[in-house]
């Protein structure tokens, strides 16, 4: 569930953050807050579930804490990120999630199928410990 120097990437997105619409590429005024709102994108009008950062090569998808995407936002963001070519290395920044349910649980599957299905690889990081615990022992985290 891991990748080598992820924690390194996390530390340089701390310090220069540009945070971005994972379907139009268009720049945020900042990063989406948590709470019982839906926050959209301005321009495309996608569901913020997450926000997009990227890191050379590497994608980066920061998950705001009680937000969850439903199938077809998970299928808008695949499909813009196969288009872009933006799909070999994608990172799913959860440091935000305390607590993981059953449906992210389950879109985040859902992305890494698309993902591996598009020639590219899904990471996780910033797991708590029961998240990680909840991965465990529903043995999802053989699926990352």
């Amino acid at each position: 569930m891991g990748l080598p120097g992820v924690g390194t990437m996390m530390t340089i997105l701390a310090e220069s953050t540009s945070y971005r619409c994972p379907i139009c590429n268009i720049a945020l005024p900042s990063r989406p807050r948590t709470g019982p709102f839906e926050v959209s994108c301005s321009d495309c009008g996608y569901p913020l579930w997450c926000c997009q950062i990227v890191v050379d090569d590497v994608v980066v998808l920061e998950a705001i804490s009680g937000k969850t995407p439903e199938h077809m936002d998970i299928e808008h963001l695949c499909d813009a990120l196969t288009a872009s070519g933006r799909v070999r290395r994608v990172v799913v920044d959860l440091s935000d999630v305390e607590l993981i349910s059953s449906a992210l649980a389950a879109r985040l599957v859902a992305l890494n199928k698309r993902i591996r299905a598009a020639n590219g690889r899904l990471l996780l990081s910033g797991l708590s410990r029961f998240v990680r615990d909840t991965f465990r022992g529903s043995r999802l985290d053989r699926v990352f």
